[in-house]
């Protein structure tokens, strides 16, 4: 896509110039140089997929979409100088969503290279939270359809704006590459859900992380924490009778939440294992979780079939019960909070690559969801539902 550009440019400018002197060839020199600089890369994901039932699953239930899982981003480098760089990432959703716009800027960044072994970035950032997180919505990158929901999904710390920097050490054949970074985040569920229309800002997001790797292995080991934007008194409001209750989000307000995260990845050209844990620790109201996932592939050629286990449940049941997390108002109203005790959530996928070409890749995937959880009232609800997924994924 550069070169074609570029080659248009330079037949552009001899059809306007038809007597080159030397300063003419020069500056076409001077132009080839520039666009040098800039490269232009992204990808796209077109997925199609129907549930078993009519019950929520990924967005999906048993009517076919093809738009809750299609989105594309393009991506802009600019290299001001050799050691200075600027980095764009545009995205687009095919279906509108609740707090996102269907197109703008992902990420926005500088990188200054310090040497060959530290760097700094500044601006919109991805945080680093899980193993995968600078592929996350690039499908391509990835051997499953998507990745594992059950780990993944927390919309909180996806990105943030501030700073990080990296530094490599060379330990044997290996390196471990350490990365800290500092930073806020805009809340818009939280605004949503307040009684005023101020902005929620979470404004202590940060992590170090460090990723160890040497020959066909990955080792990432790492801590992110951040605390729940707000005051309890922004998440007041009148219920139908006119008396005041409160919303979960003032019941979380304040509350330090922290990440503790371990990945492990394995590609030797024909075997792809991958495995994560998080573990989800907070002080206050909301679930402490253990999240975990395996998985497992072969390559026979261009196909690569798999199979993927996820698993997530809370580790804390003894905090919620009868009696507790309840807010009593002013005016003697109660609000329950959690009114499950545990839950417990697993998710078996199995599916297939095919690699079209070098940028393209065609996968298929069946997804089976089971959901069980305690009531505080010792009831015991199951859900559970199947998924089937196709989608066109490539990388340019």
């Amino acid at each position: 896509m550069n070169k074609i550009f570029k080659y248009s440019f330079i037949m552009a400018c001899l059809l306007v110039q038809p007597i080159f002197s030397v300063s003419a060839d020069n500056r076409i020199d001077d132009v080839i140089k520039s666009l040098n600089k800039v490269k232009i890369s992204g990808y796209l994901n077109l997925t199609a997929g129907v549930a078993k039932n009519d019950r929520p699953f990924f967005s999906y239930n048993n009517n076919l979409s093809t738009t809750s899982e299609t989105w594309g981003g393009v991506q802009i480098d600019f290299s001001a100088s050799e050691n200075l760089y600027f980095t764009l990432l545009t995205k687009f959703y095919a279906e509108s969503r609740t707090f996102d716009e269907s197109f703008g800027v992902d990420l926005g960044y500088l990188t200054y290279k310090i040497s060959n072994q530290t760097k700094i970035r500044a601006g919109i950032l991805r945080v680093p939270l899980y193993k995968d997180s600078d592929y996350k919505d690039t499908g391509f990158a990835q051997l499953w359809l998507r990745t594992p929901e059950l780990v993944y999904a927390n919309n909180k710390v996806q990105r943030h704006t501030g700073i990080e920097a990296f530094h490599d050490f060379y330990v044997g054949d290996g390196t471990i590459q350490v990365q800290a970074f500092y930073g806020q985040n805009e809340d818009l569920r939280a605004k949503a859900q307040s009684n005023n229309d101020n902005s929620f800002v979470i404004d202590d997001l940060m992590g170090l992380h460090l990723t160890y790797t040497i020959d066909e292995q990955l080792f990432k080991v790492g801590v992110t924490t951040r605390t729940e934007p707000g005051e309890l008194e922004d998440f007041l409001a009148a219920n139908a009778a006119g008396k005041t209750k409160l919303h979960p989000y003032g019941y979380y307000a304040g509350d330090r939440q922290t990440f503790y995260s371990l990945g492990y990845g394995y590609d030797d050209g024909e075997w792809r294992i991958d495995a994560e844990t998080i573990f989800e620790t907070t002080d206050g109201g909301r679930t402490d979780n253990g999240k975990y996932y395996g998985s497992v592939g072969y390559r026979f050629g261009a196909i690569t079939p798999y199979f993927m286990y996820q698993y997530r449940e809370t580790l804390d049941d003894d905090k919620r019960g009868p009696g507790k997390d309840v807010y009593i108002a002013a005016d003697g109203t109660p609000s329950y909070f959690n009114i499950q005790k545990s839950i417990e959530q697993s998710l078996v996928s199995i599916g297939a690559r095919y690699d079209v070409s070098s940028n393209l890749a065609l996968k298929a995937q069946i997804d089976q969801y089971d959901h069980k959880f305690v009531l505080v009232n010792g009831n015991e609800p199951e859900a559970d539902n199947t998924l089937y997924s196709i989608s066109l994924q490539a990388a340019f």
